[in-house]
């Protein structure tokens, strides 16, 4: 078949496909046609997350950022899109914002009961790290 007469959701598995195999770059194109069309909002949020972090896997970290903050900002309430950005930003040598990032997802996440005793203080933590008392 055509690669132009694909549908959205046909480039997105294409895409996936193309990850679960180890190659991440033919996945890239696929991505960016699935995300160029019209596509259930889950299925956009997981190419979203699929092309950003790929895009991180083979070193195209600015792009990444973007891709995966756009995520962030298409669906807040998805817990992954934090997680891969603390990722990113740490291949952009930005380690205090994917500190931030991993403190803020983890105590946002965590059921542990022993873990939200340090709700406040990780939170407080996660905004400045460097501060001493």
């Amino acid at each position: 078949m055509n690669r132009d007469r694909l549908s959205a959701a046909e480039h997105a598995q294409r895409a996936f496909a193309h990850d679960r195999a180890g190659e991440e770059r033919l996945a890239v194109s696929h991505y960016r046609a699935a995300l160029s069309g019209h596509l259930e909002p889950s299925l956009r949020r997981e190419c979203l997350l699929g092309l950003g972090s790929t895009l991180r896997t083979i070193g195209e970290y600015e792009q990444a950022h973007a891709t995966l903050t756009q995520g962030r900002q298409e669906f807040p309430a998805a817990d992954e899109f934090p997680v891969f950005l603390a990722m990113t930003c740490y291949n952009l040598g930005q380690h205090h914002e994917a500190m931030r990032l991993l403190l803020t997802s983890l105590a946002d996440t965590t059921g542990s009961t022993d873990l939200r005793a340090y709700d406040r203080a990780i939170r407080l933590y996660a905004g400045d790290l460097e501060r001493q008392w």
